[in-house]
């Protein structure tokens, strides 16, 4: 059966498993360009704090007024963002399978882990 053509092209590493911090898969994903690794990074980060907590889903509209920035910017940042994960309307379920890696990967003793820090497994 072949897998689901909405997928994400990665998924969180099982405990134990082999795998890349998030934050270097999205450096290599974008071609090592530091500026832009740091402003996809940002805006996933940012949009993770939109839904941390909230009964209402995110939007882009909500992104705007959370981190006080004009509408045109948030949509801007969305588009670069769908332009790296073609498949995502928004980053939430990026957002989702890194919660889901953290959760996965936190060591017993519960000492804090860094969210860039979750590994991830290539699907592509």
């Amino acid at each position: 059966m072949p897998p689901p053509l909405n997928r994400l092209p990665f998924r969180h590493a099982r405990r134990g498993e082999d795998g890349v911090p998030f934050i270097d898969y999205l450096d290599s994903r974008i071609g090592h360009d530091g500026l832009k690794r740091e402003r996809i990074w940002t805006f996933i980060h940012e949009w993770e704090h939109i839904i941390d907590g909230s009964y209402e889903p995110p939007t882009v509209k909500r992104y705007a007024e959370r981190w006080n920035i004009p509408l045109s910017r948030a949509y801007a940042r969305l588009n670069e963002f769908r332009e790296l994960f073609p498949t995502e309307d928004t980053p939430t379920r990026l957002v989702d399978e890194i919660w889901d890696g953290l959760g996965e990967q936190q060591d017993t003793s519960g000492s804090p882990m860094l969210w860039d820090r979750v590994l991830v497994v290539a699907n592509e």
